[in-house]
């Protein structure tokens, strides 16, 4: 993954003064880059200088804009001594510095007019198209390279992107309790195939819906699939490659024929099993990659096959101990294009393919493109290819409640770690803060930080999308929810001392969200439209909220007595959204209503002395309209108050045991779509 926006903060948390270290750290980076420069511009020792700024890129640490300073020199020199490496650079800072905007705006400047130099010759470029907010990154690309297609993240319904235009059209209506998954555009760009999910995520079914939104059509549902994914279209766009996910933990590569909606299975595979799935252009063959260790969940090194498309015959193209991936095939069909981290880092490198076997060794093509999620090839040969941008951060902020105010403006926890915050919550006795974060592709870690010193520990688990982080009442362990890979979302428990983690209840499925007894004995936990108790000794569940039929309670925070739960009632066929306290004996009182455009988001808190709740409440459902304003509202149905902060999409709303701290999770999703063209060889003429 890129690496995500991380503000550093060299101050003591205690005490609010800057650090000697920090001060010295930087003004040691600046004399070393002033150094490099004049051995650069004085000396006119352009190598030399290069060797000097990798020592001050590799000695930055956390100080990202000392680090894309010397990215940025390093790549000038490169560029007097005519060396593409320049350009790889100047990618990589525009990609991964994005929020260092002096020095990303002179590498892309740098990038265009290299771009305008080589405009009239066949030498590589690559150019970003496209970036936009609230989306999951995008599938692959209409053939001609205008359209592409994704999930909107705030409404979870299909939308259509046109690259030449930037206009997005949503081209469904999700309802409560159902949404997209994810999308694939047919190559004439005239129907988008997509995962869509109903019943709270417990039934799945693959559909088709025309360019315009105004008709839409299930292509195939099958109560033992518990997920299929549309892969990729065939050119003529009558049959849909996809990847099936069976009830039994197994993975098929199948074709669905899309009118009949009849689906063929080719290869069944183990759990953890294919990617990168792609028809060649002829449909005659299929790719895909494949884990080198299926039974190892930690495993993350994959080799390449390819497949006759009627399941006759079948070869590895790509064994090696590294880890490759599928990126797509050539218009042409006679090359496979494939990433690798063989050369120590992300390479695009290309095999020669004839008729379903390799032929020749691969070749690089292009260095260092890093963590990108892989989209296809246009039929003019240009790749598009997507890259995450989101950008959250863990927040905390001081705030009095009885005054309503902010007594301190949030700022982020910036540790050494680079990756997309997840989770948070604090410690019982209010020292540490816990927070899950995640790199693309990577299992989830979660750092304690100790909040007097700074110092962070690590405690690594092999799962996925850690969520809902939740610190026990003795302090001993954290519960949260999290994907295992093999047997989907679950609950589980790690124990601080040790690292270990157990299953509460490996198969739980999707909740939306957790909290423990006040005793520690029991865990509260909410799948949608319905609240749960579930008995830690004995494993017993019990339903305690069943909500209403045309109501959603998948949000609740349980008050610190134990005795009172707040839920969040959302009714879109009304448009309102309501706050109500439930006692655990069965009274139910409305405690506040808001009607769309507001909303109240998913996370709130109760105050230290159970008197309020500390909720964030936006101008409309739809993120991209407006931030969220925090709010203290009292339970006795006193007037809420305002209390002067604002947040975007703010998740794990987490209340300090002290009462007048708050930390959270905030900020923007968003992607970009880059394209790469002119990189690739001629074929080689040898058989």
């Amino acid at each position: 993954m890129n690496r995500l926006t991380v503000m550093f903060i060299a101050a003591l948390l205690a005490a609010g003064l800057q650090t000697i270290g920090a001060q010295q750290t930087n003004a040691q980076g600046e004399k070393q880059l002033a150094s490099a420069q004049h051995k650069a511009t004085v000396d006119g020792d352009l190598k030399g200088a290069i060797e000097e700024y990798k020592k001050i890129v590799a000695g930055a640490g956390t100080n990202w804009a000392l680090a894309a300073q010397a990215l940025v020199r390093m790549a000038e020199c490169y560029q007097k001594l005519g060396d593409g490496e320049a350009r790889t650079i100047y990618e990589r800072v525009a990609r991964e510095f994005a929020d260092q905007k002096d020095a990303a705006a002179e590498a892309r400047t740098r990038l265009a007019a290299l771009q305008r130099g080589r405009a009239s010759g066949a030498g590589p470029s690559i150019r970003r198209l496209w970036d936009g907010s609230d989306i999951v990154v995008p599938s692959r690309p209409s053939a001609d390279g205008r359209y592409v297609s994704m999930v909107d993240y705030p409404t979870t319904n299909v939308a259509l992107i046109d690259l030449t235009t930037g206009a997005r059209q949503l081209l469904t209506k999700a309802r409560p309790l159902e949404g997209a998954i994810y999308s694939l555009v047919s190559p004439d760009g005239r129907q988008v195939a997509y995962s869509w999910y109903s019943a709270g995520g417990d039934e799945f079914e693959l559909r088709a819906v025309a360019a315009d939104g105004a008709t839409s059509r299930p292509l195939y549902r099958n109560p033992e699939v518990d997920y299929i994914q549309p892969a990729d279209w065939s050119a003529d766009g009558r049959r849909l490659l996809c990847v099936v996910a069976r009830k039994d933990r197994t993975k098929q590569i199948a074709v669905l024929d899309v009118a009949s909606g009849t689906l063929r299975v080719l290869k069944s595979t183990e759990w953890n099993g294919p990617g990168g799935v792609t028809f060649s252009p002829d449909a005659r063959y299929l790719a895909y990659d494949l884990p080198q260790a299926p039974q190892d969940q930690d495993a993350t090194s994959r080799d390449i096959f390819v497949m006759a498309a009627d399941g006759s015959q079948e070869a590895a193209v790509v064994r090696h101990p590294a880890n490759d991936v599928v990126l797509g095939w050539a218009p042409d069909g006679k090359r496979l294009l494939f990433l690798s981290d063989r050369a120590q880092s992300n390479d695009a490198w290309v095999i020669q393919v004839t008729n379903g076997k390799p032929m020749g060794p691969p070749e690089l093509v292009k260095r260092d493109l890093g963590r990108i999620v892989p989209m296809g090839f246009t039929r003019s040969g240009a790749y598009y290819y997507g890259v995450s941008t989101t950008l959250r951060e863990l927040y905390v902020a001081s705030i009095d409640v009885r005054e309503g105010r902010v007594a301190e403006a949030p700022a982020p926890i910036s540790p050494n770690f680079v990756g997309l915050k997840l989770s948070a919550d604090w410690s019982p006795d209010g020292r540490a803060l816990a927070y899950a974060a995640m790199k693309q592709g990577e299992p989830s870690p979660i750092r304690i930080r100790d909040l007097a010193s700074g110092d962070e520990r690590e405690l690594k688990t092999s799962l996925n999308w850690v969520r809902k982080l939740r610190w026990s009442p003795d302090g001993e362990s954290l519960a949260f929810r999290a994907n295992d890979r093999r047997h989907g979302w679950g609950i589980y428990r790690i124990a601080l001392r040790t690292g270990d983690v157990t299953a509460i209840d490996p198969k739980s499925g999707v909740i939306s969200d957790l909290a423990w007894s006040p005793d520690g004995m029991r865990i509260f936990y909410a799948q949608p439209g319905k609240v749960f108790l579930r008995e830690l000794a004995t494993g017993q569940v019990m339903l305690i909220y069943p909500g209403q039929p045309t109501q959603s309670a998948t949000y609740f925070a349980i008050s610190p007595e134990g005795r009172r739960m707040a839920v969040a009632d959302q009714n879109d066929e009304a448009h309102w959204t309501a706050l109500k306290i439930a006692s655990m004996s069965g009274e139910l009182r409305e405690l506040l209503r808001v009607q769309a455009p507001e909303d109240i988001a998913s996370s709130f808190a109760w105050t230290r002395d159970g008197v309020s709740l500390i909720i964030p409440r936006t101008s409309g459902r739809n993120p991209q309209a407006a931030q969220a304003e925090l709010w203290r509202v009292p339970v006795d149905g006193s007037k809420p108050e305002r209390l002067g902060l604002t947040m975007t999409e703010p998740t794990d709303l987490r209340l300090h045991p002290d009462g007048r701290q708050i930390a959270y999770v905030a900020g923007e999703y968003r992607a970009e779509i880059w394209v790469m063209e002119k990189f690739l060889p001629a074929v080689s003429a040898k058989k």
